[in-house]
C-alpha cells in the first residue's frame, strides 16, 4: 500500500512541475507577445511623426512670391469694344 501511495504522491509532484513550468512558459510567451506589440505600437508612433513632421526630404518648399500691388486705376487699358 505504501509504494502505491508513494508512486501516486510521485506522479503527484511530476504534475505540479509541469504544471509549474507551463505556467512559465505561457507568462513568458505572454510577455514576449506584449514586448512585441509596444515595439509595432512604438515604431508606428515613430513613423507617423516622421511623415507629418517631414513628408519628402526632397521637396524643397516654395518662397513666397511678393504680395502683387494693386495697379492704379489710371494705368488700367480700357476695355475695347468689338464691332458687329
Amino acid at each position: 500500500m505504501t509504494e502505491m501511495t508513494d508512486l501516486f504522491s510521485h506522479q503527484k509532484l511530476k504534475e505540479q512541475r509541469c504544471d509549474k513550468i507551463l505556467s512559465l512558459i505561457l507568462l513568458l510567451l505572454l510577455l514576449l507577445l506584449l514586448l512585441f506589440i509596444y515595439l509595432f505600437i512604438c515604431l508606428f508612433i515613430y513613423l507617423l511623426y516622421q511623415v507629418l513632421h517631414n513628408p519628402f526630404d526632397d521637396i524643397v518648399p516654395r518662397q513666397k512670391k511678393e504680395e502683387m500691388k494693386p495697379k492704379p486705376e489710371d494705368q488700367k487699358k480700357k476695355k475695347v469694344k468689338g464691332t458687329k
